[in-house]
């Protein structure tokens, strides 16, 4: 079968590339990139699977208590490894 067909830019260069690596003719080229490309369009249709989230507990996300209670404990957890630092020396 014969058709024309317009490429555009970037395809074209990477059409020509493959050519002069590859040392095909444009018609042998063309049909194995096609058979591919229909290849990989048709098994893609047929091996898509849908994307399932698995969802796992990774607790709190975001500490909901009030500011003064988080640097309370934040000052008791510093003082804690002071004390422990001074009766390690």
């Amino acid at each position: 079968m014969r058709s024309t067909a317009t490429f555009e830019p970037d395809v074209s260069s990477r059409f020509q590339r493959l050519l002069t690596q590859r040392k095909q003719t444009r018609k042998t080229l063309l049909n194995e990139v096609m058979r591919r490309g229909l290849d990989a369009v048709e098994t893609a249709e047929v091996e898509l699977k849908p994307f399932v989230l698995v969802p796992f507990e990774s607790g709190p996300i975001l500490d909901t208590r009030p500011p003064s209670v988080i640097n309370a404990e934040l000052e008791l957890e510093e003082m804690m490894e002071s004390l422990r630092r001074s009766s390690a020396a």
